[in-house]
């Protein structure tokens, strides 16, 4: 439940644009997965491992953030909230259990 709230606290600051940073105190593995998806530059590759092994807050972030990419990709930028609520927690399970597959792969395995 407490990840529902922030993917949906989430979805409203980012609608209007007060997104802002998340947590400060980060591990060495936590500031490499940072440090890699900061490197990338195509969001299609990053890989749940990248997502999943940041900081709670910055990686519910990065999901609603990559969910958002996918739906503009794919021409639907107005969705429920319930419906992309759904989606990011479903791929954060898809996630925990494949970490070597793409955030994408996981959301666009959902989004039919």
């Amino acid at each position: 439940m407490r990840l529902l709230k922030i993917v949906l606290l989430n979805l409203i600051f980012m609608s209007f644009g007060l997104s802002g940073c998340a947590s400060t105190n980060a591990t060495a593995k936590e500031m490499t997965a940072k440090a890699k998806i900061q490197e990338k530059s195509n969001l299609e590759t990053l890989t749940c491992w990248d997502v999943i092994t940041l900081p709670e807050e910055d990686s519910n972030f990065a999901m609603v953030l990559l969910y958002g990419y996918h739906a503009g990709k794919n021409n639907q930028p107005v969705q429920p909230a319930e419906k992309i609520a759904r989606i990011i927690l479903d791929a954060v399970k898809i996630c925990d259990k494949s970490p070597d597959m793409t955030v994408i792969g996981a959301i666009q395995s959902l989004d039919k």
